[in-house]
C-alpha cells in the first residue's frame, strides 16, 4: 500500500483548493496545521465508530504506588480494561467506577468478590492519565489494558500518513476547506465532497470485522466477561 508523505499531501491540498505557492497566499506551514487538524478529526471520528481499530496493548503499566498506575504518554482513549481477581488466572473485564461508588469500591479490597472496577483520572501535575483499581491488583502483570493512542502528527516532508485505502482524501479535503476559507473563496463544493468521503469511510469501518471477546462464564448476579490467555 502506497502511503502519502506530508510533502505529497501539501501538494494535493493546494491542487484541491486551487492555491498557488507564491508566498502571498496560504503557506505550507498553514497547510501543515490544517492537515494535522484533519488527521486528529478523522482519527477521533473513526475511533468513536470502531474503538478497536487503532487500539494496542499497553503492556505492563508503571506502578506509582497508592493504587495508581500510569498510562502510556500517547494515551487517547481506553478500549478494554481487565484485571485478575482473587488470585485467579483469568482476566475479569473491569467496569468504570462511578464517583459516588468510591467508598463501596474501597471496601472491595477486604472482600472476596470476583468483580473489578477501575477509575480513570488525569494527573494535572505530571500530565499523565492514571488508573486505579478496586480491588487493588496483587501484581502489575495482573492488569490488562488496551487503548487508542493519540493521532499521529506530521511535521517534516518525509513523514508518512498511514491510513487504509484512500482515507487520506478526507484529510486533504478537510485541509482544502480550511484553506479556501482563509482565501475567502467558496468552500461549499469541497465540503460536499468531504461529506461524501466521510460517509464512504464510515461505511468501510462498519464492514470491518470487529474484535471478539469470548464469553467463558458469567458470575451469578453480575454479567462479566473473561479474557483467557
Amino acid at each position: 500500500m502506497a502511503y502519502k508523505t506530508l510533502t505529497q499531501l501539501i501538494d494535493i491540498v493546494r491542487q484541491r483548493a486551487d492555491i498557488v505557492n507564491d508566498g502571498k497566499h496560504v503557506t505550507d506551514a498553514n497547510i501543515i496545521v490544517h492537515i494535522n487538524e484533519g488527521i486528529a478529526s478523522l482519527y477521533g471520528m473513526i475511533a468513536d465508530d470502531q474503538a478497536t481499530l487503532f487500539s494496542k496493548n499497553a503492556g505492563t503499566l508503571l506502578n506509582l504506588g497508592d493504587n495508581k498506575w500510569r498510562l502510556p504518554s500517547d494515551f487517547y482513549k481506553l478500549t478494554e480494561v481487565g484485571t485478575k481477581v482473587n488470585s485467579g488466572n483469568r482476566y475479569v473485564q473491569s467496569e468504570e467506577l462511578d464517583a459516588q461508588q468510591y467508598g463501596e469500591a474501597v471496601d472491595l479490597k477486604y472482600r472476596g468478590y470476583g468483580v473489578s472496577l477501575y477509575q480513570l483520572a488525569f494527573n494535572i501535575d505530571t500530565g499523565f492519565f492514571e488508573l486505579s483499581f478496586f480491588p487493588e491488583p496483587t501484581n502489575d502483570e495482573d492488569i490488562f489494558v488496551r487503548y487508542i493512542p493519540v493521532a499521529p502528527v506530521l511535521s517534516v516532508g518525509t513523514d508518512t500518513l498511514k491510513l487504509p485505502g484512500n482515507w487520506y482524501q478526507w484529510v486533504v479535503l478537510d485541509a482544502a476547506v480550511k484553506c479556501s476559507i482563509r482565501e475567502e473563496t467558496d468552500p461549499s463544493a469541497l465540503m460536499a465532497e468531504r461529506s461524501k468521503e466521510e460517509k464512504r469511510i464510515k461505511n468501510d469501518v462498519r464492514h470491518l470485522r470487529p474484535a471478539q471477546v469470548r464469553t467463558l462464564r458469567r458470575s451469578r448476579g453480575n454479567r462479566r466477561r473473561y479474557r483467557s490467555f
